[in-house]
């Protein structure tokens, strides 16, 4: 009778476990963090191997090539107010109306944004080849940039909202995901990507400022200057522009020096790369709320965190890394296809990226920008930007994509090497703040 019995108890041990890890507010948002991240990324991964059979090498890096232009208009339409948002409204998150208010400024400084941006990408599209060949691409991406950029996504983490604002994001990228195997079929459909991005960021913005509009008091017109709030976010605007030259632009700027295919070769393995660097989003945003709160009253707990955190993300980081390169030849056989079988060489090099990528954007994220040192956190990423598109500049014309793998991790490691530079520069080790050793009190007694 109780051999009978014992998968029941195991079951019901399993459940109390899982009951308990949800009631835990921090583990509660990660799980759902992560269901965030299988929408923003998992979801797309799952449509790659659709698209390069259905739209071949051409079609699928020309998609591609603006989709890294589009990203990259992106972030001077949302002028690091995703950060800077953020890390105001966690801090005053006990105001609603200081939260009301600032929700407001920066809503209003993002639709003054539209017109410079729609200027700018009138003159690209103009002035590139890549871009005027097809206009339905480059107009419809930049309108699902447009609308996504004014989700509320931002103002629900700053309010610890971790949960709805997940559940918010698994919707906005099931509408523009799902509907690819139904609505694209040929090359020429490839501009419906983009129409079903818009889409699905058009039906999350109702629930998603309703939700807000419940704990806040939104207060829409010029409470300020739109220029005085991009002011105040400068600093992280060229932190996510310098940022975008070195993640996400890759591709762009490749593809002003290569032909579309040569594009879609490099593009199909950068893509996977991303997909696997990304696992890192979910962790460091639920890290980076909590550490923030932390900070003003707890600076030795708040450094705990980030040290117990980035440890965690470096073994994860590690065996990602090795997964990715010795699979490398099946991932892009099951992915791309056999017409990408090149992929697979620039996947096996790009394998590093996640154990770099994810240090760094811990560090970045999770500790100096929480310090509020901007300004040096900017300097870094500058010189990373400027590593990234001299080397390519050098390297994609004698070596196409090689020479584009070679020149990303290059930028990485700069980048994660002149973090570490300013931590030490600006005596600011999180190991030494976390666990100060007996020398380090008496020197602070003294």
């Amino acid at each position: 009778m109780s051999t009978r019995l014992r998968p029941w108890a195991t079951l019901r041990y399993a459940g109390a476990i899982l009951r308990t890890l949800f009631r835990r507010k921090i583990t509660g948002d990660l799980l759902f963090l992560y269901a965030s991240f299988f929408a923003s990324f998992v979801l797309p991964l799952l449509t790659i191997p659709y698209l390069t059979r259905v739209l071949g090498k051409h079609a699928w890096g020309q998609l591609v090539f603006v989709q890294g232009f589009c990203l990259l208009l992106g972030v001077p339409l949302a002028w690091g107010f995703g950060f800077h948002g953020t890390r105001l409204i966690a801090r005053h998150r006990d105001d609603r109306v200081k939260v009301g208010t600032i929700c407001s400024e920066i809503t209003m400084a993002r639709i003054f944004l539209l017109l410079p941006v729609g200027l700018i990408l009138i003159l690209c599209v103009i002035t590139i080849p890549g871009l005027h060949s097809d206009l339905r691409l480059p107009l419809v991406g930049f309108a699902a940039v447009a609308i996504n950029s004014f989700s509320p996504s931002w103002i629900l983490q700053g309010l610890d909202q971790m949960r709805f604002s997940s559940a918010l994001d698994l919707t906005t990228k099931l509408i523009a995901s799902l509907p690819v195997f139904l609505l694209v079929s040929s090359p020429d459909h490839a501009f419906v990507v983009f129409l079903l991005q818009a889409c699905g960021g058009l039906v999350a913005l109702v629930p998603g400022y309703r939700a807000v509009c419940r704990q806040v008091q939104l207060r829409l017109g010029f409470t300020r200057s739109p220029l005085a709030v991009c002011r105040e976010s400068s600093g992280m605007f060229l932190f996510s522009l310098s940022g975008a030259f070195v993640n996400q632009a890759n591709v762009f700027v490749f593809g002003l020096f290569a032909p579309m295919q040569a594009v879609g070769i490099y593009a199909g393995a950068e893509k996977i790369i991303r997909a696997a660097t990304a696992l890192v989003g979910p962790f460091s945003t639920a890290l980076h709320t909590k550490i923030n709160y932390r900070i003003a009253g707890d600076r030795a707990g708040a450094a705990r965190l980030f040290v117990r955190g980035t440890a965690v993300l470096f073994v994860m980081a590690a065996l990602g890394s090795a997964v990715i390169w010795f699979a490398s030849d099946m991932i892009v056989a099951r992915l791309l296809g056999a017409e990408f079988h090149e992929s697979a060489r620039v996947l096996r090099m790009l394998s590093f990226l996640p154990l770099i990528n994810w240090m760094s954007y811990s560090i970045n994220l999770n500790w100096l920008i929480v310090l509020g040192l901007d300004r040096l956190l900017n300097s870094c990423v500058f010189f990373a930007a400027a590593i990234a598109l001299v080397s390519s500049c050098l390297l994609v014309p004698l070596f196409s994509v090689t020479g584009m793998g070679l020149s990303v991790l290059l930028a990485e490691a700069a980048l994660l090497a002149a973090l570490v530079a300013v931590m030490i520069q600006t005596k600011q080790n999180p190991l030494k703040i976390a666990f100060p050793s007996d020398r380090d009190s008496s020197d602070k007694g003294t």
